[in-house]
């Protein structure tokens, strides 16, 4: 038997992690919310709050 016993359903997952080992996990990414993501916190460090788990419904 198979199936998801975990995050598949907020496929695809990045996690962003932090130079002090702290991670961001962003689900449900496309190619937009990847440009802006990394626009937004990679280049000026500003999370995207609403592209990450913390905002799903577990």
């Amino acid at each position: 038997m198979t199936g998801c016993i975990g995050l598949c359903k907020y496929e695809p997952i990045v996690e962003v992690v932090e130079a002090d080992g702290s991670k961001v996990t962003y689900i449900k990414m496309d190619a937009n919310k990847a440009k802006r993501m990394v626009a937004e916190h990679i280049v000026n460090g500003q999370v995207c709050e609403d592209l990450t788990i913390a905002t799903a419904n577990l």
